[in-house]
């Protein structure tokens, strides 16, 4: 009786997966070598059309799992010399059983050569979530559209190490169509951005039950788990190419969601949508009052967004001033959720060469860092960027600091003015003062005065702060001292002041005399200034001890 159980309960899962949600496959070990078939595809626009195929052999890689080699027999491939990057997917089907997606091909081929994933594995992902390189290591091709030259290099720099390969192609648009049918065969875009910047995967849909889908047959990066955008396509035609003939495209509405990038594909589900993070960038170019604006919606992925972001105000930054080379920038950069600011930064920087360039360094710095804090995923919906550039070099030099007087008591307000002259201007004078803390040690000070970018003389030690929540870590990073700050900074010694009296002492001093007087005590203020503020003057001030109360 047992026995008995057993064996109906494998007949019927046979059963189930022969006929895969309702629709029959075929097994990779029911494929013989010249059985013909035929695959889906769109070749122009969104129709799907059918192609020929017939198996060369089966083969069986090095993890036992098998792949079905096949040519395409369709005489349009005489025109493309091989299989066609956004093919990807084209569900394959013998005796009119489904028996995978056409996924792999090689490139420089003197015909259209390729491998079929077996529908079986792919149906894996719905249960079996695991992550393998393909045995081509072939990932798909990114479609990118928005960029120009130079934002498009930007880009493959920063996306070299996703083992992704860029297709440039320029600055399209898809046709709109309303109620695009979405069936197996049918044009997909897995999309990364949408937008003023459109960076997308081609390829092709597989199967579909219900509202979940199977596509590609490959990875596109081999993530895992993911939530990108899911696209309908259009396709304009296939353009033939020496290394790797492919079909020029681009995404027509989203309509839905990928959530899984494995090797055998991409899954996914329509009708339901990922969130995505709202990129605005408004650039003014001062010196002809004209405004820019480059809008993209970005998937929220930790690794890929800061990237998209960078490459976006760049690309943002070029359209509008329109042009390469030295300037001054003032940026504001705001992260928010549901509408709140979470984390704002603001700064300026000069550049003599490119100043759009340099312009994203504190972008750079700070979105990866805010990715890659160790206390918490920092969850935002929209980043704005607001940049002004100026061709004019708008620098500031500190001169010179004339204390009010030499000796202070703690608890007093040290003032003074300090000249800067701005570049090839007439000096100003700009007024500032520090409170001395009502514990700072009587005895020689210096009170330090300079750029906020300026690099500190080598005896005086950065300022160590410990931080231990989200919430400290942000308070670093938007205080931080900007190119734009003027910096007034009191020390009671200086690292070379305590080693000088530590030579002179006859004897010597104890450890625990050297390290005491090593323990700078500091005090600092910052006043934020219209322009870049460079070099540093230091001035010596004695701190008296407090009259005692009677």
């Amino acid at each position: 009786m047992r026995r008995y159980i057993v064996l109906v309960i494998v007949l019927l899962f046979f059963f189930i997966t022969a006929y895969a949600y309702g629709v029959e496959i075929i097994d990779i070990t029911d494929i013989k070598p010249g059985m013909q078939g035929i695959g889906k595809t769109v070749f122009k626009g969104t129709k799907v059309e059918e192609f020929g195929v017939v198996v060369i052999d089966t083969i069986e890689d090095k993890s036992g799992e098998g792949y079905i080699f096949v040519k395409l027999t369709d005489r349009r491939f005489s025109e493309y010399g091989s299989i066609v990057a956004g093919m990807s997917g084209s569900p394959i089907y013998f005796n009119g059983k489904l028996a995978g997606a056409l996924a792999y091909g090689w490139k420089f081929t003197k015909g259209p050569y390729g491998l079929i994933v077996p529908i079986r594995r792919m149906l894996s992902m719905k249960r079996n979530f695991f992550s393998w390189k393909g045995i081509l290591n072939e990932a798909s091709y990114l479609s990118v559209s928005g960029l120009g030259e130079r934002g498009y290099e930007y880009l493959n720099k920063l996306f070299a190490g996703y083992g992704a390969k860029m297709l440039n192609v320029g600055f399209i648009k898809a046709k709109l169509f309303k109620n695009t049918p979405i069936i197996p065969g049918s044009a997909v875009s897995v999309d990364l951005t949408t937008g003023d910047l459109s960076i997308s995967a081609i390829g092709t849909l597989t199967y579909r039950d219900k509202d979940f889908f199977l596509a590609f047959g490959h990875p596109i990066f081999t993530k895992g788990n993911i939530d990108f955008l899911l696209s309908s396509a259009y396709i304009f035609g296939i353009v033939p190419n020496m290394e790797f003939p492919f079909k020029l495209g681009a995404p027509i509405h989203v309509i839905g969601t990928a959530v899984q990038d494995r090797r055998e594909g991409v899954g996914g589900y329509i009708g339901k949508y990922p969130k995505v993070i709202s990129i605005i960038i408004e650039v003014k170019d001062i010196d002809n009052g004209k405004i820019g604006f480059f809008r993209v919606k970005s998937v929220q992925d930790e690794e890929l967004f800061p990237p998209i972001l960078l490459v976006s105000s760049l690309e943002g930054i070029d359209r509008a001033i329109n042009r390469i080379g030295k300037g001054t920038s003032k940026v504001s950069i705001t992260f928010n959720r549901g509408g709140e600011s979470i984390v704002k930064l603001k700064d300026m920087y000069w550049s003599g060469e490119d100043i759009a360039a340099e312009s994203l360094s504190g972008l750079k710095e700070l979105v990866y860092e805010l990715e890659d804090n160790p206390f918490k995923k920092i969850n935002f919906d929209e980043v704005k960027v607001n940049i002004e550039i100026t061709k004019h070099k708008n620098v500031g030099y500190i001169e010179d600091i004339v204390l009010d007087k030499d000796k202070y008591r703690p608890g007093e307000l040290i003032k003074g003015d300090v000249t800067i002259r701005p570049f090839r201007k007439s000096p100003i004078i700009k007024k500032i003062s520090i409170r001395i803390p009502d514990d700072f040690p009587p005895g020689s000070a210096y009170l330090l005065v300079r750029g906020g970018d300026v690099t500190l003389p080598e005896e005086i030690p950065e300022e160590q702060k410990n931080i231990t929540d989200i919430k400290g870590f942000i308070e670093e990073l938007t205080n931080r001292e900007k190119n734009n700050s003027l910096v007034a900074e009191l020390y009671a010694e200086s690292f070379a002041e305590a080693i000088k009296k530590a030579d002179k002492t006859k004897g010597g001093l104890t450890l625990e005399q050297f390290f005491g007087g090593l323990e700078t005590k500091r005090t600092k203020r910052t006043f934020d200034m219209d322009m870049i503020i460079g070099d540093w003057v230091e001035k010596n001030v004695t701190i008296v001890r407090k009259e005692s109360k009677r």
